[in-house]
């Protein structure tokens, strides 16, 4: 996540009131206080000066009714607001700047004895070749990822298995919509068992999408690439 420090300051004082009376925590203030008032008034005292014994036993009780009272407060804010861990990190995620989710799957060419190329599709929109990137989703999010995959190459799901390598948020102009935005990209390693033999070609096609294999030097050389999509190549890049 992506979260300005004066705006996540802003939620905690905001919520501070809120933060900190779990459902269970009024129990400990308020046995403290029966237990201090059973204990007092069972107990012997001896007049102090002109204090007598039921007047420091009556301060006890007023005392230990401070606890009772406390628990009964922290249990009524417990009931009323439910505040908790949960509460308080939906709200921290409210404020999350990270405009896209990605996940960039890099496949290489391990069908060859000396792998160095990874598969690239041709974006029509953006006239440019691009590394597989499909949105991050909550939950099992491998799980979509492969799929997706499966149906992209007509690869069966067994056939793949993902490779979490790290997570990159930046900051990247928007040639769309002319602004810099916030993308944070998990990146994975797609290892494919088995390729058929369309798909170890140099170019090929699936479902009228065109598709080819690239080293990271011929990306960086690629003019187009660069200007469009030089962040992901180096991300790729560190680990390959």
């Amino acid at each position: 996540m992506y979260i300005d420090d004066a705006q996540l300051e802003l939620l905690l004082n905001k919520k501070k009131e809120k933060i900190g009376y779990p459902a269970y925590d009024w129990i400990d203030a308020f046995l403290s206080g029966i237990t201090f008032i059973i204990t007092t008034v069972f107990a012997s005292f001896e007049n102090y000066k002109y204090i007598s014994e039921n007047s420091i036993k009556l301060l006890c009780v007023l005392f230990g009714s401070i606890f009772i009272i406390r628990g009964i407060y922290m249990f009524i804010k417990s009931i009323k607001h439910k505040y908790n861990h949960e509460n308080l990190l939906a709200d921290i995620k409210g404020i999350d700047k990270t405009a896209h989710r990605f996940s960039i799957i890099a496949v290489r060419d391990t069908f060859n004895d000396y792998p160095k190329k990874f598969l690239l599709y041709y974006d029509e929109r953006w006239q440019c070749d691009f590394f597989f990137s499909f949105k991050t989703v909550d939950g099992d999010n491998v799980r979509k990822i492969t799929e997706n995959l499966s149906n992209e190459l007509q690869i069966e799901t067994c056939n793949i298995k993902l490779d979490y390598k790290d997570e990159m948020i930046h900051s990247k102009y928007s040639v769309s919509d002319k602004m810099n935005k916030i993308y944070e990209h998990k990146l994975y390693f797609a290892n494919i068992s088995n390729f058929n033999d369309l798909i170890k070609n140099e170019q090929f096609e699936i479902n009228g999408k065109k598709f080819k294999w690239m080293t990271i030097e011929q990306m960086e050389q690629d003019k187009t690439i660069q200007e469009k999509n030089t962040d992901i190549v180096e991300f790729v890049k560190t680990f390959a």
